[in-house]
């Protein structure tokens, strides 16, 4: 592989290495297929030809490597604000083994005996502008170019995962079209999507309200339609539910809001615990009169849905807290603020009970073959930001994306970098 560069584009004189006109990693070309020997058969009459010994041992045809790394003639590695051109080593800066060259930011698909794979869910999160979405939508690009049925939804209220996709999203799944696979994707509508919610059950509610408080029916409608806070949060999740039931996908990737939006997203399975139980001791006034005035008291659709909720919540809890079914992987950068956060956010997330198992640096620097005045400071800085992040998350997964000069969009280009990821280098 011929050497690696960092260009900046306030260079006035770069000089373009020899190689793909796009750059970055690509998947691997399939190899070409060997001649046939029943197809195309040695001429036995030949005299440069020997006849095959009947007791050799026949031809095996290689078998194509899917797995194989890709082996570009040379890899433009771009920074946003290097201020010098610099030849970088290879081996500092794109792996070479297929251990490394092939990692995932999200876990592999697990095969069974059984027919039936239950559904995994990979939360990206972190600070904010750390690069959530783009290693989100990286990362469903790639899972969905090996084969599985991905759908990645995005929480954030302040949705950019349409722009990273290059596609126009919704509240139901969208068909990336130029994606390899089967990708969908979805920008989740709260407001849409509580309207829904609460139109489903809203005589129930009325019913249980009116029967367990003095409010008249007016008031009941005024408490219907207040916006709670939080109200994002619970009803994301219960989107995120009811999104995985409606098709047979094998991977569910969510984009997260900032770090306190999405600790509250994961909490709400105890906050839907603890509605349900309002609504059941608001109704506990109803059942009281009915059991001593008619002498018997007969479950009606208020109690169903105070159950649903009751089973929704359980079933979210158990869901988020299974690591068979969902994991969690934290983006951060290799700067102060970023390690500050990650450690407080990664803490609070085990404490609700869901397992982080992957921490990515994003955008890291490589180093230069010479010093400049500013990305030798910045990439010693980067260089003490390693150790630390190796002494907080000693026992997880620590990986690496190397920083690019353009945002990548649309799925060829998260692909050429979801392809880059490897193992966090000390």
């Amino acid at each position: 592989m011929a050497g690696l560069q960092v260009v900046d584009p306030q260079l006035t004189d770069v000089v373009v290495p020899p190689g793909p006109a796009s750059g970055g990693l690509r998947p691997p070309s399939p190899p070409t297929a060997p001649l046939d020997p029943e197809l195309d058969p040695p001429e036995l009459d030949a005299p440069e030809l020997e006849p095959p010994e009947l007791d050799a041992a026949p031809l095996e045809e290689p078998v194509p490597d899917d797995d194989a790394p890709p082996s570009p003639e040379s890899v433009t590695l771009v920074s946003p604000s290097l201020p010098h051109a610099h030849a970088v080593s290879p081996a500092a800066t794109v792996p070479q083994t297929k251990s490394q060259a092939w990692i995932r930011m999200v876990p592999p698909p697990r095969h069974s005996h059984s027919n039936v794979q239950p559904v995994r869910f990979t939360f990206f999160g972190g600070k904010g502008g750390v690069g959530k979405t783009t290693c989100a939508a990286a990362a469903s690009v790639r899972a969905a170019a090996e084969g599985e049925r991905v759908v990645v939804i995005s929480t954030d209220p302040a949705h950019s995962l349409g722009d990273a996709l290059r596609a126009k999203l919704g509240r139901d799944p969208t068909r990336i079209a130029d994606a390899r696979g089967e990708l969908f994707a979805v920008q989740l509508d709260a407001d849409r999507a509580l309207t829904r919610w609460v139109d489903e059950r809203e005589e129930a509610f009325r019913t249980i309200a009116e029967r367990g408080t003095y409010l008249d029916e007016e008031d009941v409608q005024k408490l219907l339609s207040l916006s709670l806070p939080g109200v994002d949060e619970l009803v994301g999740l219960l989107e995120l539910r009811r999104l995985s039931d409606a098709r047979a996908w094998d991977r569910v990737v969510i984009d997260t809001a900032p770090t306190g939006h999405t600790l509250r997203l994961l909490e709400m399975p105890d906050t839907l615990r603890r509605f349900a139980e309002v609504l059941d001791d608001m109704h506990a006034k109803h059942r009281f009169l009915a059991s001593s005035l008619g002498g018997r008291w007969r479950p009606d659709f208020a109690d169903d849905v105070i159950a649903e909720v009751e089973r929704d919540a359980k079933g979210l809890r158990e869901l988020l807290v299974d690591p068979s079914r969902a994991t969690f992987t934290w983006i951060t950068l290799l700067e102060e603020l970023p390690l500050d956060e990650s450690e407080d956010g990664v803490r609070a997330i085990e404490e609700i009970g869901v397992r982080v198992d992957t921490i990515v640096a994003n955008r890291t620097w490589p180093p230069p073959d010479r010093r400049c005045s500013l990305c030798t400071p910045r990439v010693e800085d980067e260089s003490r930001a390693r150790t630390r992040l190796f002494r907080m998350f000693r026992a997880k997964s620590l990986l690496e994306v190397p920083a690019a000069l353009d945002e990548p969009r649309g799925p060829a280009a998260l692909l050429d970098v979801a392809y880059t990821v490897r193992e966090l280098a000390r």
